[in-house]
């Protein structure tokens, strides 16, 4: 039987890593029920009970009006919002789970790592961005500042932790359960930083500037302390979770994250006319001219302004083991290349430009997909358990500070981000300040008030984390007496 070859999951015996007797009754543990009840006739694997879990959810659903990059806008043009993106990455993650059990050579190496399972990787990807709050990550900026500031909540906020926390305590499933009830692998697999915030400090917004681990820890991490008992059931089958590694099926859906956020903002920003492709290449011949072609050993000056020589530094400090400076500049002239095939395709009308564009996507997803291997190197917080070929690494890189520096950071796009943020922080004091008044605290928003009830302070975090970018707006509107329709309030609430 070949690794990709259908039967029905019921059947006891499986010659695929995934299906290592030994362990597959960890990997199908849930915090809820001992055993899956089945209904007759129903074939489904616990896995594929996950995924269609979070199909199902509400906290899916409302990834349609969240911000990917910029804003959905309905009179706008069409750019991936949450969901869209959510969609492509499992796309993207299933395939490199295809590819990876396709090499019967690597069978006894999945296994050792923990199994590998496509539709986990699947359940994992359309999980991953379920606690992203409104308007992107300015928005999580905002939520984690005020959290610590305004409710005292040590914790913070951090956008992979709320995923985890709406898994497993606030998404309802069933009148007599809390969270979806998903199995250990694909609660692991959600993990793309397994491990809880850092050390705290009296300045919070500031890390160590000398420990790149710690500002990671810091910034990036996956379980808030009250939500640790999933989150310690969750790894038990992880082989490598003393040294905080990753499950294999997170680095799956990991990789295929970063492949997906690389490849789709390019198209929707090119296709738009948003991006200023021709000041991107002419930005990366420039670096090539001044930096990227003298003497190999030779770094452009710490302080130099040119968004790549600020890349590669980053990259040479935070990714030691994996910056390459060769490559780095091999990765520069490749994408330069691929923006000036954009912009000749662009001169000759606009229906061969998108096809342009898209023949273009379609070609690079095919080559990273393809070169995802296994990692050599024990996992560890440092070290996934999987890995793209180093020069395909190198351009994803460059190709996410394209959209950083020259959608993110501009000038017009900075006014409306910071309309957001305050918007965004008056909203959640509006909303603190009716949860302080004993007086009106029972005519707050039933879904607010059971959280309240439950969870003290973090509810305000958890409510606000849980609109859509239109609909804190709207509530916001609705609070300030600013134009808000009755409709539309009772919607928001």
């Amino acid at each position: 039987m070949t690794p990709r070859a259908r039967r029905p999951r019921s059947q006891d015996v499986d010659t695929r890593p995934v299906r290592v007797a030994a362990r597959q009754e960890d990997r199908d543990g849930r915090l809820n029920t001992r055993t899956m009840s089945r209904n007759a006739g129903d074939p489904r694997s616990p896995a594929q009970h996950d995924r269609d879990r979070v199909y199902y959810s509400a906290a899916f659903r409302r990834l349609a009006g969240v911000t990917q990059v910029l804003t959905p806008h309905p009179e706008g043009f069409l750019t991936h919002n949450r969901l869209t993106h959510s969609l492509k990455v499992a796309q993207v993650s299933r395939s490199i789970a295809e590819v990876l059990l396709n090499r019967e050579d690597d069978y006894a190496r999945i296994a050792d790592l923990g199994g590998l399972d496509t539709d986990v990787v699947e359940t994992a990807a359309l999980a991953h961005d379920l606690g992203h709050p409104p308007f992107g990550h300015i928005g999580e900026e905002v939520l984690d500042r005020y959290a610590r500031t305004k409710l005292g909540l040590r914790d913070g906020f951090e956008g992979n932790a709320q995923t985890f926390r709406i898994l497993t305590r606030l998404e309802p499933r069933s009148p007599t359960r809390v969270g979806l009830d998903l199995t250990r692998a694909s609660r692991a697999a959600v993990l793309k930083y397994p491990w809880p915030r850092a050390t705290y400090r009296e300045d919070h917004d500031r890390a160590k500037a000398e420990d790149s681990k710690y500002r990671l820890q810091w910034k990036k991490f996956g379980v808030y302390e009250e939500d640790r008992p999933a989150y310690d059931d969750a790894l038990v089958f992880v082989p490598h979770r003393a040294a905080q590694a990753q499950s294999l099926e997170a680095a799956v859906m990991d990789a295929a994250d970063d492949i997906t956020y690389a490849l789709h903002d390019l198209e929707d920003f090119h296709s738009a006319g948003f991006l200023a492709t021709a000041d991107a290449r002419e930005s990366l011949e420039n670096w090539l001219t001044n930096y990227g072609y003298r003497d190999s050993e030779a770094f452009p000056p710490q302080e130099a302004e040119d968004p790549f020589s600020r890349l590669m530094h980053t990259l040479r400090r935070d990714y030691p083991d994996q910056f390459d400076r060769e490559l780095f500049v091999q990765a520069a002239k490749d994408v330069a290349d691929h923006l000036r095939s954009l912009l000749k395709d662009t001169a000759v009308g606009h229906q061969r430009a998108v096809a342009s564009v898209r023949s273009l996507i379609s070609k690079l997803i095919t080559a990273y997909v393809g070169s995802v291997s296994l990692a050599e190197a024990t996992p560890s917080i440092a070290s996934a358990p999987i890995a793209l070929q180093p020069e395909y690494w190198h351009q994803i890189q460059i190709l996410k500070e394209i959209t950083r520096h020259f959608i993110i950071n501009r000038s017009d796009v900075a006014i409306y981000q910071h309309g957001q943020q305050r918007t965004l922080w008056d909203l959640l004091d509006l909303l603190n300040e009716w949860c302080s008044d004993t007086a009106e605290r029972a005519r707050l928003p039933v879904e607010l008030l059971e959280k309240l009830n439950g969870w003290g302070k973090r509810a305000i975090i958890d409510y606000v984390a849980g609109l859509s970018d239109h609909h804190a707006v709207a509530l916001y509107r609705g609070l300030t007496g600013n134009g808000a329709s009755l409709l539309t309030a009772k919607f928001v609430f």
